[in-house]
């Protein structure tokens, strides 16, 4: 916020002048509340459709390719921030025992 406003109004503000200004504006100081980020499964069928019709009609020079499984996860983590008062802001997430892995499945090779 001090960044936003020295770019925006070129005036620096501590960050205790900050705090004291969002609360004036109806502001607080509070971390957004976590919740089970969903996967749509109309979009999942629809790249299994199309994942699984490339597989079948594969062009003359067309390869199917798949990343090296190296294992990068996916995890948020909820950091405070301005919000006005009696509103709750959400943050998807994953649950915060598991990881997402994201490992694509390869296919046997046909060369």
């Amino acid at each position: 916020m001090i960044l936003y406003i020295r770019k925006k109004y070129q005036v620096e503000y501590s960050s205790s002048v900050v705090k004291k200004l969002l609360h004036r504006l109806g502001f607080s100081y509070k971390k957004p509340k976590a919740v089970p980020g969903k996967l749509d499964p109309h979009l999942q069928e629809l790249l299994i459709r199309k994942y699984r019709w490339l597989r079948k009609t594969p062009g003359e020079n067309d390869v199917i390719l798949f990343a090296d499984a190296v294992h990068p996860t996916c995890q948020m983590i909820a950091s405070y921030g301005g919000m006005k008062k009696g509103k709750e802001k959400e943050l998807q997430t994953n649950s915060g025992r598991e990881r997402v892995n994201i490992i694509p499945k390869p296919i046997a090779n046909s060369c």
